[in-house]
C-alpha cells in the first residue's frame, strides 16, 4: 500500500497518470526518488546500530531489549519491533547470498 500512495503521488507531480503506461522505475528515476520501502528498511537498520551502540543503562536501549509479557491484545499489529527487524535482516542476507552466488556463477564462465 505504500509504494502505491508513493506511486500516486510521484505520478501526480509529473501530471502522468497510469494509462500513459509509464513505469514505476521511469517514474522514480524522473524524479529521483528511491524506493520508499527499501528506505524505510534502510533507517530502521540504521536505527537498530544505532540503538546497538548506546549504553547499555540507557532507557531506550533497555526498552529495545525488552521482551513484553502477556498476550498480544485483539485487533494489535502482527509484529513487534524486533519481529520486524529480524525479517527485515533475514532479507538483507538472502539478497546479500544471491548476489555473491550470481558473482560466482558469473566468474565461472
Amino acid at each position: 500500500m505504500l509504494r502505491a500512495a508513493e506511486m500516486k503521488i510521484l505520478r501526480t507531480i509529473l501530471g502522468k497518470t497510469r494509462l500513459d503506461w509509464i513505469r514505476n522505475t521511469d517514474i522514480r528515476a524522473r524524479c529521483g526518488i528511491a524506493d520508499i520501502v527499501r528506505w524505510g528498511r534502510q533507517r530502521r537498520r540504521e536505527w537498530y546500530a544505532h540503538m546497538r551502540r548506546m549504553h547499555e543503562h540507557r532507557l531506550p536501549r533497555i526498552m529495545m531489549e525488552s521482551k513484553p509479557h502477556g498476550k498480544r491484545p485483539p485487533g494489535s499489529h502482527p509484529k513487534r519491533w524486533q519481529e520486524s527487524r529480524r525479517s527485515t535482516s533475514q532479507e538483507t542476507i538472502q539478497r546479500r547470498l544471491q548476489q555473491v552466488t550470481d558473482q560466482q556463477v558469473y566468474s565461472k564462465e
